[in-house]
């Protein structure tokens, strides 16, 4: 996407891309982050050999609170609307840009990696950054967050865009996810059945129907650690 979502905001914020380095930090801070709020959160792999990042995509499924409840009000689900909002302070977003269950987030670039910042001539990607020169602003980082229904739909817009060796590679990692995804330890996974997944879904016939295939990631193929 090239970090451009805020472009038409009178005085965008500066997101220029990423390095490597940065990308990954960040990405990592964000889903330990969002994991205290989302049982399930994930991010599609990235194509191979990329120089540098425009944005950060990331899924949640799955309201913790509402998966292992400590109180009465605790098994009531906020709405889209709400669980971007609490996403939003999570993450000290400055800008958001809210569409029903997504948002366009721009949050802090980390302050002890400001020279870490690819310049237009280094830049690889398409999309050209939002902002004017990353020298002259603060910097910003563009996170875009899509809050999933149930965990068929995480899984399926986490390998709908991808190669053929990317969504071998997405499928497997998110089997071995599931098989061991914390609600596997609630004593009858049906009695909360309507408040996990309203849709009518479980989780568990992905993990399966991955491992029935024989899907598995080719030779030397990476997986997304969690």
């Amino acid at each position: 996407m090239g970090g451009s979502a805020f472009s038409s905001l009178p005085d965008p914020p500066c997101t220029p891309r990423m390095p490597p380095t940065v990308y990954q930090r960040v990405l990592s801070e964000c889903h330990a982050a969002l994991r205290e709020l989302f049982v399930c959160v994930a991010t599609p792999i990235e194509g191979p050999g990329k120089k540098d990042f425009g944005d950060i995509d990331i899924l949640v499924a799955l309201e913790r609170r509402v998966v292992f409840p400590n109180g009465q009000d605790d098994s009531v689900p906020r709405t889209p609307h709400e669980l971007i909002a609490v996403v939003q302070r999570t993450l000290r977003a400055k800008y958001a840009i809210v569409r029903g269950s997504s948002a366009n987030l721009a949050i802090p670039w980390p302050s002890d990696m400001g020279e870490h910042v690819m310049i237009p001539a280094e830049a690889s990607g398409n999309g050209s950054a939002t902002g004017t020169d990353p020298e002259s602003k603060d910097k910003y980082i563009q996170v875009d967050i899509n809050i999933c229904p149930d965990v068929d739909q995480l899984c399926w817009v986490s390998v709908a865009c991808t190669s053929e060796a990317q969504k071998r590679a997405t499928l497997t990692w998110l089997a071995d996810s599931l098989q061991t995804c914390p609600w596997r330890s609630l004593e009858s996974p049906r009695k909360h059945h309507s408040a996990i997944w309203p849709h009518g879904r479980r989780g568990g016939a992905v993990a399966a129907d991955t491992r029935d295939r024989g899907i598995r990631p080719q030779e030397g193929q990476g997986v997304p650690q969690s």
